[in-house]
């Protein structure tokens, strides 16, 4: 565990630990009992409990009064004991037993057996009387107290009853104290767990004094540090490729520089129809692309990302600019275009420039992976709280890995099926815009056409 920083003192093991105070909890029962034998001790020696045997010895002490006295009164009969006075032939005269106790410690006396009702019994012969008196007892330590009698078990069931009710107290302190011990041993664990879930690296790792909470400390702080140097790395990476993006958009301004300057060019030329829609689709495309590449300079240098500047425009007016686009980009290939609206909003508020910029991203991937001749369908449909543009074609349609992946950025798919004419930023970028529209970017395969299916919705508000 060199890794951490130590206190003066050697971690302890966790047995250890729980050892010492499985110690200190046999101690606290030692003195526990101890206490108790002490209070018992006095208690014994001032008279407060009587011994097991102080009946019997009552009864020796009072037998001759007993058997001489000519009529028993109760005040003769020796405490803590009950009593019945019969007739020679056992026919019950008087005592503090009732008469059915009394035939029953008469018959346990006449079969010769030692138990009384009680527990046992004395047989006293008043001869001169013509009468037997049966005494019976317990064997137990008593209080001297009637009061303690009444209100407390006799001292040895109270005596089991406080060793164990003083071991579970015990149990229960010293596990207590133990788990806050423990707890407060694992509090510099659970800081360092939290700061690097909160990915707050800039910490040193603190000894906790536990040996095994050590080791898993040491293991976290190696995984800090590699956590580190990862994010360091991946740091380093998202800044290449942020370079790597702006210099790519300064290079593309220079052969953009050349089509828009002979584009210009053309257009003063003598031109039929045909060749002039060609010659506005460059220049409007150049145009879009030029703004696309200022802006991805802008992005890369300040990490702003994309700034959504709302305005409320014609949805008739957008439908058709958003039409000449597909059927341009579709032109080389002799794709099909099929355009359909539904229930839309005559108005809607958006970032015009933004939203073309990603209606053309999932335009230009649908035409790049739809076969020539193919089909391309746009559906713009509204709801009645959003509204949802559908790209459909009629290509090979996106595998398990394009539908979970495709909008990472620098996702290039399956080389075999992509041209090499994108960076992998399409969807992306498209992914982002629609999340400033506060909508969403939904892929999927088209069931009719067999290819992608590609929908951008946004609320309406």
């Amino acid at each position: 565990m060199e890794n951490l920083k130590h206190k003066a003192r050697k971690p302890l093991a966790l047995s250890t630990i729980f050892l010492r105070y499985f110690m200190l909890l046999c101690g606290g029962m030692l003195l526990w009992l101890g206490l108790l034998i002490g209070t018992y001790l006095i208690a014994t020696a001032t008279g407060e409990i009587l011994p097991a045997n102080y009946v019997e010895k009552q009864i020796a002490a009072a037998k001759d009064i007993l058997v001489s006295s000519p009529e028993i009164r109760p005040d003769q009969i020796p405490s803590l004991s009950d009593y019945a006075l019969y007739t020679q032939e056992g026919q019950y005269v008087s005592g503090s037993l009732n008469r059915e106790q009394a035939q029953k410690a008469w018959k346990a006396v006449a079969s010769g057996s030692k138990g009384g009702i009680r527990g046992y019994y004395t047989v006293i012969q008043r001869e001169q009387q013509q009468e037997v008196l049966l005494l019976s007892y317990s064997i137990v330590m008593n209080y001297r107290s009637e009061w303690l009698r009444t209100h407390l078990p006799n001292p040895e069931l109270l005596g089991i009853i406080l060793i164990v009710t003083g071991l579970l107290l015990q149990i229960a302190l010293w596990s207590y104290l133990f788990g806050k011990k423990l707890a407060k041993k694992m509090k510099g664990l659970q800081s360092v767990i939290g700061k690097i879930q909160n990915q707050d690296l800039e910490f040193t790792v603190q000894s906790s004094g536990v040996h095994e909470i050590d080791t898993v400390l040491d293991s976290l702080d190696t995984m800090k540090n590699e956590l580190k140097a990862s994010l360091r790395q991946q740091w380093e990476e998202q800044q290449a490729r942020r370079e790597q993006i702006s210099a790519l958009a300064h290079d593309i301004k220079t052969p953009l520089t050349i089509i828009r300057g002979n584009a210009e060019l053309l257009s003063e030329t003598a031109q039929d129809e045909i060749q002039r829609d060609y010659n506005r689709y460059i220049l409007t495309s150049s145009a879009q692309i030029e703004r696309y590449a200022r802006e991805l300079i802008e992005i890369s240098k300040t990490q702003e990302g994309l700034k959504l500047e709302r305005v409320t425009i014609d949805t008739a007016s957008l439908l058709e600019d958003i039409e000449e686009l597909l059927r341009a980009a579709a032109v080389e290939k002799e794709i099909q275009v099929h355009m359909n609206a539904h229930n839309m909003p005559d108005f809607i508020a958006i970032d015009k420039d933004l939203f073309q910029r990603a209606i053309l991203n999932v335009v230009m991937n649908a035409v790049e992976h739809t076969p020539i001749q193919g089909n391309i369908t746009l559906t713009a449909e509204g709801k009645s709280d959003s509204v949802c543009f559908t790209v459909d074609d009629s290509g090979g349609g996106f595998t398990f890995a394009d539908l979970r992946e495709a909008t990472k950025q620098f996702y290039m798919g399956d080389r075999s099926r992509s041209s090499g004419n994108h960076h992998g930023m399409g969807l992306y970028i498209t992914q982002s815009i629609m999340l400033r529209h506060g909508g969403q970017l939904v892929l999927g395969n088209d069931e009719v056409l067999g290819g992608a299916k590609v929908t951008l919705e946004f609320p309406l508000s």
